[in-house]
């Protein structure tokens, strides 16, 4: 799927980098300006492969490091590409833009958005988006808007239906509460419910009394990313239960609706699920991407060969024209 000849030529505003990634395979890419990159991602003789994660969190959005912290931690376990995709923010970008000071590490920029698709919640990556761009930045913002607005919606909900659980009483994380279950902590606080997972089981679930859908829809989402720049994947798509794990009809639909990609290389997620979903990506003309999802301890633990960051960089060349 990948050759030479799929490299040649080049795009306005675009750094030439040469990736020396076998003794076979030496070619040479176009990396967006806004990639921040400074070293030539070279074989490693003591495992023979690239290592990526395109998907982790940081303090900004519900993770236990801080921006600078994961670069750090990307830094020392020998990463050579590092998303940060914060849950619907990309406040920690600056941050770890800054970290970097000459590393050898490529910083993908990017965000995780939480968005409706046919009345369910399911998780979207944006990866390679440039960050600097105002327009961006702006929608970006709207996406915060948009999300505290759902959590005060099902606040007033579960006002609605008896409990004291107010907005102002969730834990942040960055400079907004990132995630529902910050109220299921609240309910259990105040003994509404014994445990977070019941708390969703009996209220705030898809389909249940205080469930507000996302207010950010999968078409949305994809516009926002794709007009700064970037590749638009579907997050872990081994939902199970209530969703149920993503198949080839609805994949389908998600590239319809402006899906690029799929993480089919995901922390934990079993080999054959993996080859079930990279078989989905070949026949429906979809990239693959490799994360671990980490929110602490797990940054890089996932397999992955090296012709998904190369397969990567070649639809970002492709969707730049």
């Amino acid at each position: 799927m990948f050759s030479e000849s799929d490299t040649d030529g080049g795009l306005d505003g675009y750094e030439a980098e040469t990736l020396s990634l076998s003794p076979r395979l030496t070619t040479r890419l176009k990396m967006p300006h806004w990639i921040s990159t400074r070293v030539r991602c070279v074989e490693r003789q003591e495992r023979g492969r690239l290592m990526i994660d395109l998907h982790t969190h940081t303090t900004a959005s519900h993770g236990r490091r801080t921006p600078a912290e994961a670069i750090q931690e990307a830094y020392r376990l020998g990463l050579d590409a590092l998303a940060i995709t914060d849950h619907n923010t990309i406040d920690g970008l600056d941050e770890a833009r800054e970290a970097l000071q000459g590393s050898r590490l490529t910083l993908v920029p990017g965000a995780e958005f939480s968005v409706d698709y046919k009345g369910w919640e399911i998780h979207m990556l944006g990866l390679f988006v440039d960050d600097q761009d105002a327009r961006f930045r702006q929608e970006m913002d709207r996406v915060i808007d948009l999300w505290t607005d759902r959590l005060k919606a099902k606040c007033e909900k579960l006002q609605g239906l008896g409990m004291e659980v107010r907005y102002e009483e969730l834990e942040y994380s960055g400079r907004f509460p990132v995630v529902v279950s910050s109220i299921a902590s609240v309910m259990v606080r105040k003994g509404y419910v014994k445990t977070g997972e019941e708390a969703f089981e009996r209220y705030l679930n898809e389909g249940l009394p205080a469930y507000v859908p996302s207010l950010v829809s999968v078409e949305e989402a994809g516009a926002i990313v794709h007009q700064a720049g970037g590749l638009y994947v579907v997050a872990h798509p081994n939902y199970g239960e209530p969703f149920g794990d993503i198949d080839e009809k609805v994949l389908s639909d998600l590239k319809e609706r402006g899906a690029d990609g799929v993480e089919a290389f995901y922390r934990g997620m079993p080999k054959d699920v993996t080859e079930r979903y990279i078989s989905m990506a070949r026949r429906l003309d979809m990239v693959v991407t490799a994360g671990s999802d980490c929110h602490g301890d797990c940054m890089g633990v996932i397999s992955h060969p090296d012709w998904v960051w190369l397969e990567l960089l070649h639809a970002l060349r492709k969707r730049r024209g």
